[in-house]
């Protein structure tokens, strides 16, 4: 009986190492990948150095009245849904109004995608790198994704930095800032682009905040997410059985983006304006 306790007690101890091996080994993998995700901060950062306007096709980040910092985070709060196989309308700009009269020193813009989710962006995973030392502060290019292969959410890192493309996703900038967001890609679908088309709204403008959506058919469910210009999320409303639905925009004036997703899979995003 006692060989018996003494086998246990020698298992029961293998056991609490084994377990605390497994916690060292976890928690290694955790700060190793929160090192290859956070970049270096960057020498001679100013707040005129931030990425104030980035955009993909209907996806419109401007933080112009984020914090000033040199690396934000947005990848729970702004998503970048594309279609694979689809070409998009690319702006980056560090002016609010990237249209406008801009000055100042020129910067480089550069993107990556961490396609294979292991927290490390890999040479292969940049997929944008432009620097034009003519003058030039805004940038207006097209981007599309055709690996067909790609489906699911993923990290997006964008840099700027002053005189140069960035050449590293985490190396340390000369002037520029960093911003994570989640890319969402899913297959192309030619139903979307006959569904978007299809939605009727009004009035838009709205001088209330209200409108109507009206689609081609009544669908089980029908869900309406408002964003605002920055990509923040100003409510979201399901609804059953319906082809018609009253929406909420916001009450501030100014430009609201609302996505409208059916049950079947269908995907649409209708610009709206509050005066």
């Amino acid at each position: 009986m006692q060989c018996h306790l003494v086998v246990c007690e020698l298992n029961l101890k293998k056991m609490k190492k084994i377990i605390l091996s497994f916690i060292i080994f976890i928690a290694i993998v955790e700060v190793s990948i929160a090192q290859n995700l956070t970049p270096t901060s960057p020498l001679n950062f100013h707040e005129s150095h931030q990425i104030q306007y980035f955009q993909i096709g209907d996806f419109v980040s401007i933080t112009s009245d984020a914090e000033i910092t040199e690396y934000s985070d947005f990848t729970e709060t702004k998503i970048i849904n594309v279609e694979v196989g689809k070409q998009y309308d690319l702006v980056l700009s560090k002016e609010e109004n990237p249209f406008g009269s801009i000055s100042g020193n020129t910067f480089g813009y550069s993107i990556w995608v961490d396609f294979n989710d292991d927290a490390i962006f890999s040479e292969n995973e940049l997929i944008y790198s432009k620097y034009d030392g003519s003058g030039v502060f805004t940038y207006e290019d097209t981007i599309e994704f055709t690996d067909s292969s790609l489906e699911g959410k993923y990290r997006l890192r964008v840099r700027n930095e002053w005189g140069i493309a960035p050449d590293s996703p985490t190396d340390v900038l000369w002037g520029g800032e960093t911003e994570d967001y989640t890319i969402n890609f899913t297959e192309k679908n030619s139903g979307n682009s006959e569904f978007n088309n299809s939605i009727k709204f009004y009035p838009n403008p709205t001088s209330t905040g209200m409108l109507t959506v009206s689609l081609n058919e009544i669908y089980d469910e029908v869900t309406t997410t408002v964003r605002n210009v920055y990509g923040g999320i100003v409510r979201t409303h399901k609804s059953k059985m319906t082809n018609k639905i009253d929406v909420q925009v916001g009450l501030s004036s100014g430009f609201y983006f609302v996505e409208i997703s059916t049950s079947t899979g269908l995907f649409g995003i209708i610009k709206i304006l509050k005066q």
